[in-house]
């Protein structure tokens, strides 16, 4: 898209951005286990799945990066007896993946501000975050 700051580039607060494009993949590697030639029952998830819906994406972030710990956890103590060179590439980059998701969640604070919500929005394949504020309640 281009019009919007990404999250992750420096913010000059003078200039605060009122939006912000968020691109997944500038922040976390791919996790499929068929990239890595492994069959489909092993155990994965996909980090997009978390940005689907509108919501906060702080929150989605921290689930997220808390999934992705669980995954490398349960990764590492399910090994199977005969560890492949493509199992452990796997669970490199999960492990990886899960080091990023915290720095990710850093970033999405950063862009959120002061604000109480850092809100998702779909607009032309673009995936935006927008720091907002509950609105206050007419009497």
């Amino acid at each position: 898209m281009g019009e919007f700051a990404l999250v992750g580039d420096p913010i000059d607060e003078i200039k605060r951005p009122a939006v912000f494009e968020f691109r997944l993949e500038d922040h976390l590697n791919s996790i499929d286990p068929e990239s890595f030639k492994l069959k489909p029952d092993v155990p994965s998830l996909k980090p997009s799945d978390y940005f689907i819906t509108s919501g906060d994406a702080v929150l989605k972030a921290e689930k997220l990066e808390k999934d992705l710990w669980s995954l490398a956890h349960r990764l590492r103590n399910n090994r199977p007896k005969r560890v492949t060179k493509k199992h452990m590439a796997y669970e490199k980059a999960v492990w990886s993946c899960a080091r990023n998701s915290r720095e990710m969640v850093k970033k999405l604070k950063e862009a959120r501000g002061d604000a109480c919500f850092l809100e998702t929005e779909w607009r032309d394949r673009a995936l935006l975050v927008i720091p907002k504020n509950p609105r206050t309640k007419k009497p």
